[in-house]
């Protein structure tokens, strides 16, 4: 709720912001560059948690993200439950 209405601090002093470890505030400050620079290609990119996406994709785990978009291709669905007869 805090973080939600701190766009209405805009123009004051007081800034509120996420509290995240300084190793993530590290890492997402190098992330912060990359993303500046794909945005001026053109690119779509944003910062979520600690990994930088592009278009959808995950530049931190694009194995994992491969291997998601197969799994969701091969069609495995479950399979429908048996309802009891009604008397």
């Amino acid at each position: 709720m805090i973080l939600k209405n701190s766009k209405r601090l805009k123009g004051t002093n007081i800034s509120i912001r996420e509290d995240l470890p300084v190793e993530l505030r590290a890492k997402r400050r190098e992330q912060l560059e990359e993303m500046k620079r794909l945005r001026s290609e053109g690119k779509f990119a944003i910062i979520k948690y600690d990994q930088l996406i592009v278009h959808g994709e995950d530049r931190r785990r694009e194995e994992v993200v491969e291997d998601n978009v197969q799994s969701r291709s091969t069609g495995q669905k479950r399979a429908l439950s048996q309802s009891p007869d009604v008397a």
